[in-house]
């Protein structure tokens, strides 16, 4: 998170490390955000702000402690939940995640880089915030427990834009297994035949394949249209949450899954600004098509 100030008068500058708890919203209707602590300050007179950079104050030493560890048949729930644990954190982990297999992987990292590795892979979205690790589906919409967050309906936007590539490059993704009992090779397809994407390399199971495949096709749906929108403040609006736009133009209309927002708040207006990506893992569920040699 990083917070930026009116520095006019100039303002007491945060201690190294100072734990605070942010809030933001407008008059006595304010969301919590959660505790924070100071990791880097930087100031400027034109315009005069001082701005605090600061880091969820859960990511402690243990959890950024070098560690070495084979993990072998677990599923990444269990891999998750026993970080947690030993990091004294609570754990949210989706359920989804529990039927993802990990045959075996090597951890020379720390907890939070190794995690943070494997949600690049089985796409999921890790964060530690209020002493709770959660582990959710990127652009899934839901929250660890499974249940879904109401979209929030975008009103009264001020300013928006759209950009997006109208011819996709591939239509689908094909990840490729050795199976043992057959002494073959067999693949995975996520997508549709037409131009697809073969990915390089080969997975001990149909299972580790195809979540190799959808997530790799999530990625190319994902960037292929961005939309961003201004509107009049809501602290609501967040990482990884939802939004629906409506009565805004043909081909932008629907959900959309905010990635990053940054909400302004001075003495003459509160204003909220997202950028948005499609929502990938649905598209992905609606053409995956599983096809074997």
């Amino acid at each position: 998170m990083c917070l930026e100030l009116v520095d006019d008068p100039a303002l007491a500058w945060p201690a190294d490390g100072q734990v605070f708890d942010v809030a933001m919203g407008w008059e006595d209707k304010l969301v919590d955000l959660g505790s924070y602590a100071t990791k880097h300050i930087s100031c400027s007179r034109s315009p005069p702000v001082l701005k605090i950079e600061c880091a969820a104050v859960e990511q402690h030493a243990s959890l950024k402690s070098q560690r070495s560890q084979g993990w072998d048949s677990v599923s990444l729930g269990d891999i998750a939940q026993a970080i947690a644990r030993r990091n004294g954190l609570k754990a949210a982990i989706a359920t989804e995640f529990s039927k993802v297999r990990i045959e075996h992987e090597d951890q020379t990292e720390s907890d939070m880089a190794f995690l943070t590795r494997l949600g690049r892979r089985f796409d999921a979205v890790i964060k530690v915030a209020s002493g709770r690790l959660t582990m959710t589906g990127t652009s899934r919409g839901k929250k660890a427990s499974g249940d879904s967050f109401t979209p929030i309906v975008l009103t009264n936007i001020m300013r928006w834009e759209y950009s997006g590539e109208q011819t996709k490059k591939y239509t689908g993704v094909r990840a490729y297994w050795w199976d043992e009992a057959a002494a073959e090779k067999r693949y995975v397809l996520v997508g549709k035949q037409g131009v697809v994407l073969e990915l390089d390399y080969n997975k001990g199971s149909a299972t580790e394949a195809r979540h190799a495949a959808e997530t790799k096709f999530r990625e190319i749906v994902r960037k292929g249209k961005k939309f961003s929108f201004t509107i009049p403040g809501n602290p609501d609006i967040a990482s990884e949450r939802r939004v629906l736009a409506r009565s805004v133009r043909e081909g932008v209309d629907g959900e959309w899954t905010v990635k990053s927002v940054e909400h302004v708040l001075d003495s003459g207006s509160f204003v909220s600004t997202g950028n948005c990506e499609v929502d990938g893992y649905k598209e992905t569920i609606e053409q995956s098509d599983e096809n074997v040699d």
